[in-house]
């Protein structure tokens, strides 16, 4: 996992003029949802619709462990831009704990359907095989858990 960039956080500028899509949702497994929606519907927009099968599991993955990793009530945050040259997709959560990547030999896109069948802690390892790079960033109470996608 790359480390914390400062000076990168989501939601500031981003240099390009493609906008960014940030959407705040309620910490239920409804926003999972609404996140494969929300990044459909921007994918397509920059005319990266053959990238949403990835994206798609990358976005449920982060939302997923950002809704478990949130406090009852809480809010959880879904971002996509450009940021350094790099589109990136991000979860915010209001936990300051970093994730935790169960250990396993590392992923390739091939080897996903040969994960053993033990629920939870494998989203990280399926971002990592699936993403150019992954990386966490503290921000206010909580994290941004970021993924700079293939495109």
């Amino acid at each position: 996992m790359a480390g914390n960039r400062g000076g990168n956080s989501m939601g500031g500028e981003i240099g390009v003029a493609t906008p960014d899509l940030m959407r705040e949702m309620l910490a239920t497994r409804a926003a999972v949802g609404l996140a494969r929606a929300y990044i459909r519907q921007h994918l397509c927009a920059l005319g990266l619709a053959h990238t949403f099968d990835d994206t798609s599991l990358i976005g449920s993955e982060l939302m997923t462990n950002a809704i478990a990793a949130s406090a009852t009530g809480s809010t959880v945050r879904l971002f996509i831009g450009y940021r350094c040259g790099k589109l990136v997709l991000a979860v915010w959560d209001d936990s300051p704990a970093m994730p935790v990547r169960k250990e396993s030999e590392p992923l390739t896109p091939d080897a996903v359907d040969s994960l053993p069948d033990e629920p939870g802690g494998w989203g990280l390892g399926l971002v990592e095989a699936l993403a150019h790079e992954y990386w966490t960033e503290p921000a206010g109470s909580g994290k941004w858990v970021c993924a700079a996608l293939k495109t």
